[in-house]
């Protein structure tokens, strides 16, 4: 259990509404709808985040890549789960350090 992801990754006390829940949705830059396939969860520069479940930091792109997703690391939480935290200010992890939810 402690693999699944089972909390927010933002602390309480800085929790904003979700800006784009899983399922289908208008993209915002194709114009049409398709399918988010993760819940993007807003924070001010230099939120902390969290570990959403115990897990082996996978990938942790330090730089503003040309991906969609600008500085973000990957978390393995076991052979079925993996989480993506995208569009960070500030990658604090490498890859293969174990973080604890």
């Amino acid at each position: 259990m402690k693999a699944r992801p089972s909390i927010k990754p933002i602390p309480v006390d800085k929790i904003i509404p979700i800006a784009s829940p899983y399922g289908l949705r208008m993209h915002p830059i194709h114009m049409r709808p398709i399918l988010h396939k993760g819940v993007d969860f807003p924070g001010h520069r230099g939120t902390p985040i969290l570990a959403s479940a115990d897990g082996v930091i996978g990938k942790a792109e330090k730089k503003s890549s040309r991906s969609t997703f600008g500085k973000h690391i990957v978390i393995a939480h076991d052979e079925t789960y993996e989480s993506l935290y995208a569009h960070l200010s500030k990658v604090l992890v490498k890859e293969g350090d174990v973080v604890m939810k």
